[in-house]
């Protein structure tokens, strides 16, 4: 093996191998680092006459780190195969895939038109009919809100129900259509939706407020003579409502009476809310102000409309139209392409 030259009576090969190791460099680069050192003696690069220092081994380890580096990185760029680009497709040859597929696309239509047509044959349709109500006249005390919860709780009573059905013998409805609950097993549960009579919603009204409605159901087209029944049954509620707030009102101002009896310690709020008590009851009482403004029912029409049940059917045959022919000319390439490498 070629030796390193003599210096200050140590071997060089010696204390290039001690700054190296001063330097933190591994054994077995020490050993790499030598050997290329020793090829450039042989070559005609002489090195330094002097020692080396633990500085110039860190420096010379990293050049020596970071030439194989690239030569590694440059050795993998050169024996990895090339992957080629994946073939881009313009916005034309996707319409004029589309358009090879227009006779695919238009059966996948027809056969979603045909499917929704049987579908609209073998369901029963649902025939609708709206009965809106909103606030007319309530105490100041209780709000819009707290009145249409008492006037479902009232309009949902069995008890109040059968009062009504002694004074009107010519009902057409059992309360058992009305009521939300049904017994099962001798246990009481709420009915599905889909067996409510009526059920409750909102709906815009003006000042974008929402209004409450109830929303009567029916296979039968000839809905009308229902909602009619209920409505008359939702007039005897808002009846029952007015007079129990009418009571609430009248207790409201007996009590006021009764603990201001000295008119000079009442302030103006209390003077304000009973003008505001009296005001309502003369309303009540005099003028025939209910709690609540009930619409007649709305003409009735079939829950979900024909038309839309056509346009789902298109755009669903449509969209899976789409897909079939795209995969369709994806399956075509790819066996193309595989034919012409093999």
């Amino acid at each position: 093996m070629y030796a390193y030259r003599d210096v200050g009576g140590r071997p060089r090969r010696e204390q290039a191998v001690d700054a190296y190791r001063d330097a933190g460099v591994p054994s077995r680069r020490i050993q790499d680092i030598l050997s290329i050192n020793e090829g450039r003696e042989k070559s005609g690069m002489d090195l330094p006459a002097c020692g080396l220092s633990a500085g110039q081994a860190g420096r010379q380890v990293q050049s020596f780190l970071y030439s194989n580096q690239n030569d590694h990185k440059r050795n993998l760029m050169s024996e990895s195969p090339q992957i080629p680009h994946a073939e881009e497709i313009s916005l034309f040859e996707l319409f004029e895939i589309l358009w090879e597929g227009k006779w695919r696309l238009a059966g996948f239509m027809a056969l979603a038109l045909v499917l929704a047509g049987v579908y609209l044959i073998i369901k029963v349709p649902v025939y609708e009919s709206k009965l809106v109500y909103s606030a007319e006249k309530l105490p100041y005390f209780i709000d819009a809100d707290e009145a249409y919860a008492d006037f479902r709780q009232m309009l949902f009573s069995e008890n109040i129900f059968k009062d009504w059905e002694k004074t009107n013998p010519k009902i057409i409805i059992p309360f058992e259509y009305i009521s939300v609950t049904e017994i099962v097993d001798s246990v009481i549960i709420t009915k599905e939706e889909n067996k409510k009579l009526m059920t409750v919603g909102f709906e815009k009204g003006s000042l974008n407020r929402d209004r409450p409605f109830m929303l009567v159901k029916s296979s039968n087209p000839d809905i009308l003579p229902t909602a009619d029944y209920l409505y008359l049954y939702m007039q005897h509620i808002n009846m029952l409502l007015t007079a129990r707030q009418l009571k609430m009102a009248k207790d409201a101002l007996v009590i006021i009476e009764t603990r201001f009896k000295d008119y000079s310690a009442i302030n103006d709020s209390v003077v304000n809310n009973t003008l505001a008590i009296d005001r309502y009851i003369k309303s009540v009482e005099e003028e025939g102000a209910r709690a609540l403004t009930i619409f007649r029912p709305r003409l009735p029409k079939k829950a979900v409309s024909t038309a839309l049940i056509f346009v789902f059917a298109i755009i669903t045959g449509g969209i899976i139209g789409v897909f079939y022919v795209f995969l369709q000319n994806a399956i075509r390439r790819y066996k193309a392409e595989t034919g012409m490498a093999t």
